[in-house]
């Protein structure tokens, strides 16, 4: 027994006829090898699933239509902000392809959104941007969802100078008893500015309907500080009307073509 057993521990420390290692030794590089390739196998895979199995988010098209009176166009940026609801890092994208024909049609129906937006339903507007994209026949939106990672649709934008066509009449621009039809809309003095700014052949006259001369006085400077010192408009470019109403009380807005001096 005692040599049987010398026997053995003579095997195991006899070194290895090649380059002399012992069989101990061999084994415990074998094991070695065994778990190194066990982790570059890992670390080839990991590396697939980084490269290939995890895809870039890109922006999404989350509605294209027409252009829609104030109640549908509600429901949609309700829906629109019930899927920025979902994840925080989410913005959107409201692209206007604009009408041709009708400028005035553009730049009112974003300022009906924007007013949506921010007054009505006074979502955070910072979750949003716009785009004026190429005019097209029809008045177009887009509502685009764009995850924190992707990169933005890109667009053929077209300015928006405010210009207007010649007009021959004169208009109303808006009128505080249009809140029923308009969703609750509110007077957008940004808007108004811009086009009398921008169109000298126009003038602003606002009608303001109340009770009293004192009502009358004290709703005319107010607006006209507004707009002369917010917006820049000059004073010689309004002119405030007073009609007397004990019912209804309201202010219209109107532009005006300017008659030329004869």
């Amino acid at each position: 027994m005692l040599y049987d057993q010398y026997f053995i521990d003579d095997l195991k420390s006899r070194p290895d006829c090649r380059n002399g290692t012992t069989i101990a030794e061999l084994k415990q590089y074998g094991e070695f090898m065994k778990l190194q390739n066990f982790f570059l196998i890992f670390a080839v895979l990991f590396s697939f699933q980084i490269c290939f199995g995890q895809e870039k988010s890109k922006a999404e098209l989350y509605l294209d239509m027409g252009y829609n009176p104030c109640d549908t166009t509600k429901g949609f940026i309700d829906g629109l902000y019930a899927e920025l609801g979902y994840d925080s890092k989410l913005k959107a994208l409201i692209v206007i392809y604009g009408e041709q024909n009708d400028p005035l049609r553009n730049y009112k129906y974003e300022s009906l959104m924007k007013d949506i937006i921010a007054n009505f339903r006074k979502y955070d507007i910072g979750r949003v941007s716009f785009v004026r994209a190429k005019s097209e026949k029809n008045l177009r939106v887009q509502f685009w969802l764009i995850p924190s990672e992707a990169e933005k649709p890109t667009f053929s934008e077209e300015n928006w100078d405010y210009i207007l066509p010649v007009a021959t009449k004169p208009f109303t621009f808006y009128q505080d008893n249009w809140r029923a039809e308009w969703c609750e809309t509110t007077f957008d003095a940004e808007l108004y500015s811009k086009l009398l700014l921008n169109n000298p052949n126009l003038r602003g006259n606002i009608v303001i309907r109340e009770k009293s001369v004192a009502e009358f006085r004290q709703i005319r400077k107010k607006l006209s500080d507004e707009l002369t010192k917010n917006y820049r408009v000059p004073l010689n470019r309004l002119k405030f009307s007073y009609a007397k109403s004990n019912k209804t009380k309201l202010v219209e807005y109107w532009l005006v073509p300017v008659k030329k001096k004869q």
